[in-house]
């Protein structure tokens, strides 16, 4: 993964609507019948009980809610999402915002995350956009300094320490900013250290959970080098692998924000589940966002099942429901499905207001950043394609757009 200058000549076509229909280098196999949901009663149910929930009528919402009860069997793919749909409406009724019997242990998660890395473009799509954006914003850079929301395992950064490596004379520092709701392996420093080690890349790894003394470390290690720019720091947070609760969300924005603000940094990285995309236009009626909600976990769940079937992958799905999608889903209901945004209600545009506020600005996709994605898309099964506007890139099941990874540079 090289920066390419000039780039755009790769690309023949507008890819602002753009689908990769082509066959090649694709495995296709017949795709399951999609969820269907707008005739479904139990749909329906669902959509009048989180009426009345935000309606604060509790009879009806418990009326409700003892009807979906009645007709779910857990038997079709929809049964199992309603369930968690169902549950997340529960602690709303509670004012329970939390996710706690469904909650994954740490273990389990990471390895159901490593599931969907292995067999799906999902992760690969985060990873790959984040990692030539920063090649390109670093060109001219004697070091980089990553510091990471969700470090996980830490396979992000072995593809950008190769490419690294390859450039030759840069040092590389990643920072694991640990959080409520982190995926986070025990060992990654272990193996990155000697990763690094073999491709003769100078590297340092850190874990920080104190905002201000990372700040601290940072100035420090700036005045060693007689340097006060902070050009280098880049700033990666995927909120799509925490959890949804209010709580959390509002803690990891409060946080972003206060990184920023402390930082500086070079380039901001944010990579989102779409339902949640930072400015994204809501939906004011509560009916309407929930049903856009149906769809989306419908279509993650659709997509994903695609990339799990065969091989020997089934049971596999099986655990990401449980263990990823399904509590994501409870997360979301719990919290509200705050309109369009990750902050626990607040709106979109005010979160892009405040990176502005901040002195950052969206920052362009380069058009090899656009090729690579749609290249990646084009691997998987019929189905999986990637939209674009000027600062985020979007990967797509069946033309929705499921999660999308926005880029934010220093004005």
């Amino acid at each position: 993964m090289e920066v390419v200058q000039d780039a755009d000549v790769l690309l023949q076509d507008d890819f602002s609507g753009a689908k990769i229909m082509e066959d090649g280098n694709r495995v296709v196999e017949a795709q399951e019948e999609p969820l269907v949901m707008e005739e479904s009663s139990l749909g329906d149910l669902l959509l009048a009980g989180a009426s009345a929930v935000e309606a604060r009528d509790l009879i009806r919402a418990s009326a409700m809610m003892a009807k979906v009860d009645g007709i779910l069997h857990e038997r079709s793919s929809f049964d199992r999402l309603s369930c968690y749909f169902a549950s997340g409406l529960r602690s709303r009724m509670a004012g329970a915002c939390t996710t706690e019997c469904h909650r994954a242990a740490p273990a389990n998660r990471l390895a159901a995350y490593q599931m969907v890395q292995e067999v799906s473009p999902f992760v690969k799509f985060a990873h790959f956009t984040a990692n030539q954006a920063i090649l390109e914003a670093t060109v001219d850079d004697p070091d980089v300094h990553v510091v990471d929301f969700n470090v996980g395992d830490g396979v992000q950064w072995s593809s950008l320490m190769s490419d690294l490596a390859r450039e030759g004379g840069k040092t590389f520092s990643l920072t694991a900013l640990t959080t409520a709701g982190t995926l986070h392996a025990a060992t990654p420093a272990r193996w990155l250290s000697e990763f690094a080690e073999s491709l003769g890349l100078p590297f340092r790894y850190d874990d920080e959970a104190d905002l201000h003394e990372l700040c601290t470390k940072i100035n420090r290690s700036r005045r060693r080098r007689g340097s006060s720019s902070s050009s280098s720091v880049i700033v990666s947070c995927d909120v799509t692998t925490m959890s949804r609760t209010s709580t959390d969300a509002s803690r990891m924005l409060r946080l972003l924000l206060g990184t920023v603000e402390l930082l500086q940094p070079k380039l901001v990285i944010l990579t989102e589940d779409e339902l949640f995309r930072v400015g994204r236009e809501p939906s004011r009626h509560v009916g309407a966002i929930f049903g856009e909600a149906l769809q989306h976990f419908a279509a993650v769940h659709e997509s994903l099942a695609s990339c799990f079937r065969g091989g020997g992958y089934e049971a596999g799905m099986r655990l990401v429901e449980q263990e990823i999608l399904g509590p994501r889903i409870e997360g979301a209901v719990a919290a509200g499905l705050p309109n369009g945004s990750m902050a626990g209600g607040a709106d979109g545009d005010d979160v892009a207001f405040a990176f502005s506020g901040l002195g950052l600005r969206a920052r362009r996709v380069s058009g090899f950043n656009v090729a690579q994605a749609k290249m990646l898309a084009g691997l998987f099964r019929r189905g999986f394609g990637v939209v674009h506007d000027k600062s985020r890139l979007a990967l797509c099941w069946n033309d929705r757009p499921l999660t999308s990874v926005s880029l934010w540079s220093a004005a």
